[in-house]
């Protein structure tokens, strides 16, 4: 029965992956590329750059000479815009955010950040396997994720699992004598939830996402790195767009 179980997912995840990428049987990426931006309206496009441009100006203002804290704020705003979206891409773009994460964390000694870039890296593969096998296509939207909320339940669960990554966090990252503990252990464990919740597609991962954004403002401020502050203010705009557009979408599947 588990076989049978494990063979349908499988199934599914190569259906959907077909959708995605073959047109009349043959490999396309041009059709891939057309479902990804499907549904991306001009004022989107304009607010995508707005976000863009927010990040860049914290560069060109402060003539920081950081450069892999730019292209890592680049990555991380496309990886979270498409999210917004609901855009399976967006874990392409995850992947390389967290690569570069991890290095411009270990440089800044922020031991919390330096293990949550490894953990991002790996929950891309997860979430990306779970978005393809929870996928529709909408003639208006193209091929996107069918999201999710949380019941009270689950907000017990999810709540509880913070306190615990929390305390853990905390206690190693002062035990290690990291930069900024307490803020980065908060971050740290935010993140992991976040994480989790939009590989699960649940909606209120946007309002952790909220909560991580102002935290990461907090941490980066604390360590002295410009181009990561304009990355999460840059972030910030976009969790509180993507609970809109999620709930939205939501709404819509629902009624």
């Amino acid at each position: 029965m588990k076989e049978k179980t494990k063979q349908g997912w499988q199934g599914v995840f190569w259906k959907n992956v077909k959708v995605l990428f073959m047109e009349e049987g043959h490999y396309s990426p041009g059709k891939f590329l057309a479902n990804e931006l499907a549904g991306i309206t001009k004022n989107e496009a304009i607010y995508f750059v707005g976000l863009l441009i927010i990040q860049m100006s914290t560069f060109v203002l402060t003539n920081d000479s950081a450069w892999l804290s730019v292209i890592t704020g680049v990555a991380n705003i496309c990886c979270v815009f498409l999210g917004a979206k609901q855009k399976i891409s967006n874990y392409i773009f995850g992947l390389i955010f967290s690569g570069l994460y991890f290095f411009v964390s270990l440089d800044a000694f922020a031991l919390g950040e330096v293990a949550l870039a490894a953990f991002f890296f790996g929950a891309q593969f997860a979430g990306l396997y779970s978005w393809v096998n929870n996928s529709q296509n909408d003639e208006e939207d193209g091929v996107a994720v069918i999201s999710e909320k949380l019941s009270l339940i689950q907000w017990g669960i999810t709540i509880g699992c913070f306190v615990i990554i929390y305390s853990g966090s905390a206690y190693i990252l002062m035990l290690l004598s990291s930069n900024a503990p307490i803020t980065d252990a908060i971050t740290n464990s935010l993140n992991i939830v976040g994480t989790v919740l939009m590989a699960r597609r649940f909606r209120e991962q946007w309002l952790i996402w909220i909560l991580v954004n102002i935290f990461s403002i907090i941490l980066w401020s604390q360590l002295g790195n410009i181009p990561m502050i304009g990355m999460n203010i840059a972030l910030l705009i976009n969790s509180i767009y993507g609970y809109v557009a999620w709930s939205l979408s939501l709404k819509k599947r629902m009624y």
